[in-house]
Order: C-alpha cells, then structure tokens, then sequence
C-alpha cells in the first residue's frame, strides 16, 4: 500500500496484493492492483485504515490479507 500526492495536492491511495502461486508444479511470484482510490479529507490513521478496511471489503478479500512483522 502507498499513499502519494499529485502536482495539485491530490491524494491517492494504491493497495497492491502479493502472492506464490502454483502453476503446473512450479512456483511463480504474482501482484496484482487490488485498488486505486482519490483521498479526502485527513490522513490520519484512523481515517486511513477505514478506508483500507472498505477497499478491501470491497474486493471481497478481507479475510484473505495478512500482514508481515518485519523485525529489525
């Protein structure tokens, strides 16, 4: 997921997906663009993680994301 703004102040929000799939035996890296959505208003993280949470509702792939803990 990022979060950018255009040359007009415009705020948008991306959210890619990541995956291994297994193709005829073999293991192949995909991603596909699971959103691209105009920003309003804060960016706080409450704000922010609502409408993460809706996008992926959305798609119908909630239950399906994970996230990673990178430790340093």
């Amino acid at each position: 997921m990022d979060i950018w703004s255009d040359q007009n102040r415009r705020s948008y929000l991306a959210i890619t997906a990541h995956w291994i799939a297994n193709e005829t035996g073999s293991l192949r890296s995909r991603a596909a663009l699971i959103a691209f959505h105009r920003l309003r208003g804060g960016h706080d993280g409450k704000t922010v993680g609502e409408i993460v949470v809706n996008l992926l509702d959305r798609a119908a792939i909630t239950v399906k994301v994970s996230t990673q803990r990178r430790l340093n």
